[in-house]
């Protein structure tokens, strides 16, 4: 089980740095026999316009005392969290955001990400279209 996003913000800032050719780099990235599927899923979210999220902004939580944060604190209950955040009827209450926070925050890169598909961003270079039309074509 994955407990950072660090690589995959790594592959979209990698992406992101190149001049040409980005599309060729996702699709390659997307193939990633470890990482893909996980690629796969963070752009997904960005990308899916039936996901709204109504929070921008989570900050990296350098300590906390909080021992069900730290157990869920992995890349399956960030999505998980998120999925909730996405179809819960209200905004996220303070408790929810700093949870969220707290399992986001095994390093700053994985905080960056999760911010990423709150604002739909992926800050590879590509715009969703473009994303869009590399995973359908990657199927």
């Amino acid at each position: 089980m994955l407990t950072s996003l660090k690589v995959i913000y790594e592959m979209l800032e990698s992406i992101n740095q190149k001049s040409d050719n980005k599309e060729d780099i996702l699709k390659k990235y997307l193939n990633d026999p470890i990482f893909g599927s996980t690629l796969r899923k963070v752009l997904d979210y960005i990308t899916n316009q039936d996901l709204k999220f109504p929070l921008k902004r989570i900050n990296y939580c350098l300590y906390f005392d909080d021992k069900i944060a730290a157990e869920h604190q992995n890349v399956d209950s960030i999505f998980e969290m998120l999925d909730y955040i996405s179809i819960k009827q209200s905004d996220p209450s303070d408790e929810e955001r700093t949870f969220l926070e707290r399992i986001s925050s095994s390093d700053v890169e994985t905080v960056e990400t999760v911010m990423r598909i709150l604002n739909k961003m992926s800050g590879c270079g590509l715009t969703n279209e473009q994303i869009m039309k590399v995973l359908q074509d990657g199927n």
